[in-house]
């Protein structure tokens, strides 16, 4: 087989000249989009690290106003307790009302009871005075006739 053989060329250069020139550009390129990646993932993150730390940012915020409702919260309930009586003070204050309102219906009773006595009396006299007067009747029906 004939092979057809150029002369060489001396502005050409020769394979191995012209494979690390194409090596050494393809290198380049290679690294400088290799660079562009790293940069726009740098950024990326960079971007990304930025928001999570601002919705960090936005939830330690809320929690802290939620946590200081709950305080807030707390401190009322604590307070109003100071306020309120405890179960032993309600049974010492219900037995002091018990006594005072049998006191009270033992009185209405009484008055009652004079009422109706007084009623009796009345009663007894209004009798008397028919019975004074049937017999001054009598005396007198005797005495006629």
């Amino acid at each position: 087989m004939w092979r057809l053989q150029l002369p060489s060329d001396p502005f050409m250069p020769s394979k191995d000249e012209f494979n690390e020139k194409m090596l050494s550009i393809l290198k380049q390129y290679t690294d400088d989009q290799i660079a562009i990646l790293e940069h726009h993932l740098e950024q990326r993150v960079d971007l990304k690290f930025d928001a999570l730390k601002e919705s960090t940012t936005i939830a330690k915020d809320a929690m802290e106003i939620r946590l200081e409702a709950m305080n807030r919260f707390r401190d009322d309930l604590r307070e109003q307790a100071k306020t309120l009586y405890s179960r032993a003070e309600h049974d010492l204050y219900a037995e002091k009302i018990n006594e005072s309102l049998k006191i009270h219906q033992s009185f209405i009773d009484q008055l009652k009871g004079k009422a109706d006595q007084s009623t009796v009396m009345f009663a007894l006299l209004f009798s008397a005075i028919a019975t004074i007067i049937a017999i001054i009747d009598f005396l007198q029906h005797l005495l006629q006739g």
